[in-house]
């Protein structure tokens, strides 16, 4: 029995449609519908009778690209959701930071947190289980160090469950531990030539700037997807 499951995302999503277009014949019984756009455009869609339904002209121009001609998001036709980007699990700048000053950031940010806003309304719609996929840890400009310690980070994903996403019922899933370098940041390997989200508006393919260091490229994806859709598609839907 195929499971389906809805992605909602933003501009990060790129990775993992790119990923998942070469990848997914690998996957017989799971298929992924993508409902994306850059920055929390998405946050624009709205619970209607069951399902999520875009209320911009920009919106209902834009989901069809990603989806392949949907422009709604039907929730019934799927067994769990995905949101990816939305949330930062690390700050998005050079440097190290206590746990306390970075669980506080995280608390301070929930109030205008897109992933929970998103989550909120799948929830006044229905129980379907959702995870979330953090925007990538930031590319790493430091040589690697012998050891890596990626408990404190696994910490800061529990607490962004039990503190900001329990009430929601969404996990947020942990970024796959080979991506991960100097503890909180992302192997350079995996940012490399990153594509931009396509949405129709620009020439398919277009990579990022060589240094920008927040987008993650199709291997990430492919490694992302290898790790963690078997939970997604394990998921009681």
């Amino acid at each position: 029995m195929t499971k389906n499951i809805c992605i909602l995302g933003d501009s990060h999503t790129a990775c993992f449609k790119n990923a998942w277009n070469n990848v997914q014949r690998n996957y017989k019984d799971v298929s992924l519908t993508f409902f994306a756009d850059r920055g929390v455009g998405i946050s624009g869609l709205e619970p209607r009778d069951g399902a999520l339904v875009p209320v911009s002209d920009r919106l209902r121009k834009i989901l069809p690209v990603t989806s392949g001609g949907l422009n709604t998001v039907d929730l019934k036709s799927y067994d769990a959701v995905w949101l990816i980007g939305f949330v930062s699990a690390y700050p998005q700048t050079d440097g190290y930071f206590s746990n306390a000053v970075i669980r506080q950031e995280l608390l301070d940010a929930a109030a205008t947190c897109p992933a929970l806003n998103i989550a909120g309304k799948i929830r006044q719609i229905g129980n379907i289980p959702i995870f979330i996929a953090h925007r990538p840890l930031m590319e790493s400009l430091l040589p690697e160090t012998d050891t890596i310690d990626v408990q404190p980070y696994r910490s800061l994903i529990q607490f962004l469950n039990e503190r900001i996403f329990a009430d929601v019922g969404a996990t947020v899933l942990e970024q796959p531990e080979q991506t991960i370098t100097n503890d909180f940041y992302t192997r350079p390997e995996y940012s490399n030539d990153a594509a931009r989200l396509d949405i129709g508006d620009r020439s398919p393919g277009e990579k990022h700037a060589p240094r920008e260091r927040k987008h993650m490229n199709e291997k990430y994806g492919a490694v992302y997807l290898s790790t963690r859709l078997a939970t997604i598609a394990g998921s009681n839907g």
